[in-house]
């Protein structure tokens, strides 16, 4: 009976594993000839842009036209490189994602066959007990013990293969995104290297020879990022390709256990009463067990006491720490804190930034991002704005306010949404960079925005208008300029909204509004009832404040080295290195408040380029003191915090608030840039008045200190 068993156990697996073995050689074929063939077209391109840089330098002198044309052929690769190369890629590889069920699909195969197999024993097996005459036969249920040891068809997809297969695809598809990622920029940092130097061949020939070092920069980056691609494709694809391979000998395990599983559910029935014997004796020696259990655990709850009191005393002296640093108290003389006055300047960090290599500065000093490559940790709100724009298309009411504070990474989020969805529906793009403090305002801004030099009569005019015209995404920046704290100032509010409400069906209103702008006007006028969805921009964690600033560092390739602070200890071990980057990162989120801006500002901070190493050095951060901000006097803290409370204010719209001259405010104001609190925008060279708006750097230190004083809510 188990003798035939187990021929037809035999005989299954044989056919389970033959069709295995051909679906996964297929597979393996498939994805060599894909990778072979995307390796090929890096080779192509290396080839023919090397032609093109050997041409434009032997031209002498070197001319803005062979820089162009160079320039031209790169932007020409990059556009082969997003619409051909890597589409077809991911298209190969598509086929084999963990939803396509190719690894799933073998496991369940061996399941039905096992099952098909475990079907032909007989329900009981009838078993005499030998030396017990008296007794009746055992009855073992032979099938019902052998099925219990196959796994469910809702089990499967946790199985070691299948989980397996998914952790390498995912890793495959993450690694083959970065090189994506890492071609593209390094090739549009050379383009744009070359456009930069096109303008200079219009001067003294005596001059053009500084085009030259252009030329070989741009010419390294180019060829060497194609040949690291073209070596990686490799190792990608023979990564995915040996998980395959262990397919089959991970299959045979199955087997391998329903093999012995009669013979081991025999013998367990066998052993029964041996069992039973030991259980007795068993028993007589638990007092003494449970007494050497008894004592491991009190010990071990000595222990865990002894932890938990030890971490209550340092999150006390910690929490301490930090209420010296909020309220300005004296800091013991062994510990030199940094005033937020000596800080440079974004600009002069941008300067110092100079010396790091070009494509590594250019990854930090991109401004905001123009699609989602180096987005991190926006998943959700990608995932909110995809839900209402299919809820907008069905012809719904939508509206979205999109939140953060100055450089929180706003602009990057709706150009990734614009990127995503722009090619399904038109997007409009519109900035309010004026002050709107009443009706009349808010009509000449949508004349500016619609019909250029015919003016609206009235709002309702603005709404037919709008209905008119065909729907789009309208997606509007600086949305906190609608409101101004002064007499009559909510008139303006009022209008925008109304337009807002009577064409959110026709429309799909993105605006962007500053946090604590934002937070006031909700106080205020119930804002968040005007609009369907809310999205904020501010990090929450360090983990992500990490991993956006180490993707773009893996993009640069430069290693890094993090410093220990002065009279620690080298780091020696990984251990130890990895404390000092968590120590580091740490630091940076609570310097940063989760702004990203910030976060970039400090990273910048604390770099040094070692270039005989060619290695980044990252130095601790030094400890900032906020108390000069407490002892201000209070025209200076209250003025700082309508300008965070408004987005940014002008002299004039200071004057307002505060019922001051002009003079005045440009004192108060001027007095709080030279502290580096605020920042200048607008002047001689620009068609918008001078304003002064928050230094993102200090968003969170000091939104908290003036919270802590009740003077900003």
């Amino acid at each position: 009976m188990l003798a035939e068993f187990f021929r037809s156990l035999k005989e299954r697996e044989r056919q389970t594993t033959v069709d295995a073995a051909g679906r996964l050689a297929e597979a393996d074929a498939l994805l060599e000839k894909a990778f072979a063939e995307a390796a090929a077209e890096f080779d192509s391109g290396l080839k023919r842009l090397t032609a093109t840089f050997d041409l434009a330098s032997a031209d002498r002198p070197c001319s803005g036209a062979a820089l162009k044309k160079t320039a031209d052929e790169i932007d020409g690769f990059l556009v082969f490189l997003g619409k051909k190369m890597q589409p077809a890629l991911e298209r190969e590889l598509f086929q084999f994602a963990p939803k396509k069920k190719l690894v799933l699909s073998l496991v369940e195969n061996v399941l039905r066959a096992q099952q098909e197999a475990v079907a032909a024993l007989p329900a009981e097996l009838i078993q005499p007990r030998h030396g017990l005459r008296l007794l009746p036969p055992r009855k073992i249920p032979l099938r019902a013990l052998v099925t219990r040891v196959l796994p469910s068809v809702e089990d499967l997809s946790s199985h070691p293969l299948v989980r397996g297969y998914e952790e390498t695809y995912a890793a495959s598809a993450a690694a083959l995104a970065a090189l994506w990622r890492g071609v593209r920029f390094h090739l549009e940092t050379a383009a744009a290297e070359l456009e930069e130097g096109v303008s200079t061949s219009a001067v003294e020939p005596a001059e053009v020879e500084d085009l030259f070092p252009r030329l070989d920069g741009a010419r390294m980056l180019t060829l060497a990022a194609l040949d690291d691609a073209r070596k990686k494709l490799f190792t990608l694809g023979a990564a995915l390709r040996d998980f395959l391979r262990t397919i089959p000998s991970g299959m045979e395990e199955e087997w391998v256990l329903l093999h012995v599983a009669p013979a081991a559910e025999l013998e367990w029935a066998g052993f029964l009463r041996s069992r039973f014997l030991r259980f007795g004796r068993s028993l007589k020696r638990l007092p003494t067990r449970l007494s050497r259990r008894l004592q491991k655990l009190l010990a071990q709850e000595r222990r865990d006491w002894v932890q938990y009191v030890g971490g209550i005393r340092s999150r006390l002296v910690a929490l301490k720490g930090r209420l010296a640093a909020l309220l300005g108290w004296e800091t013991p003389p062994e510990q030199t804190l940094l005033q937020f006055t000596d800080l440079p300047s974004p600009a002069e960090v941008l300067l110092r930034a100079e010396k790091l290599p070009l494509l590594f500065r250019r990854l930090y000093t991109l401004g905001p991002l123009k699609n989602r490559e180096f987005l991190v940790a926006r998943e959700d709100e990608l995932t909110t704005f995809e839900g209402l724009y299919q809820r907008w298309a069905a012809g719904r009411a939508c509206s979205v306010a999109v939140i953060g504070p100055e450089g929180s990474g706003k602009t990057s989020l709706v150009n990734s949404f614009e990127s995503e969805f722009g090619f399904e529906a038109e997007v409009d793009r519109k900035i309010i960079a004026r002050r709107l403090r009443g009706e009349s305002d808010v009509l000449h801004l949508f004349a500016e925005w619609f019909r250029p030099g015919e003016p609206f009569g009235g709002l309702d005019e603005v709404v037919e208008f709008l209905h008119s015209r065909p729907g789009k995404i309208l997606i509007i920046e600086q949305g906190h300029n609608i409101f101004l704290r002064t007499i009559g100032g909510r008139r303006g509010v009022e209008a925008f909204l109304y337009v807002l409400m009577a064409t959110r069906r026709h429309l799909l209103w993105v605006v962007t509004f500053r946090k604590v702008a934002w937070q006031r006007l909700d106080y205020l006028l119930g804002m968040s009832r005007y609009f369907t969805h809310q999205v904020p921009t501010l990090f929450h964690s360090q983990e992500t404040i990490r991993a956006a600033i180490l993707l773009r560092q893996e993009t640069s390739g430069l290693p890094l080295a993090f410093l220990p602070r002065e009279g620690e200890p080298a780091a020696d071990s990984a251990e130890t290195k990895k404390s000092l980057e968590d120590r580091f990162f740490h630091e940076l989120f609570v310097a940063s408040g989760g702004n990203i801006e910030a976060a970039l500002f400090y990273w910048l901070l604390s770099l040094d380029y070692d270039a005989e190493e060619a290695i980044l050095k990252v130095s601790p951060l030094a400890k900032l003191s906020y108390g000069a901000l407490r002892a201000l006097d209070q025209k200076y803290l209250f003025a700082l915090a309508e300008v965070v409370s408004h987005g940014g204010l002008s002299p004039e719209e200071h004057g307002s608030i505060f019922r001051c001259t002009l003079l005045e405010s440009r004192l108060v104001l001027g007095y709080l840039a030279q502290l580096n609190l605020l920042m200048i925008q607008g002047g001689k060279n620009c068609e918008l008045p001078v304003s002064y708006t928050f230094n993102p750097i200090f968003f969170g230190p000091v939104t908290a200190t003036l919270q802590s004083m009740n003077i900003l809510y």
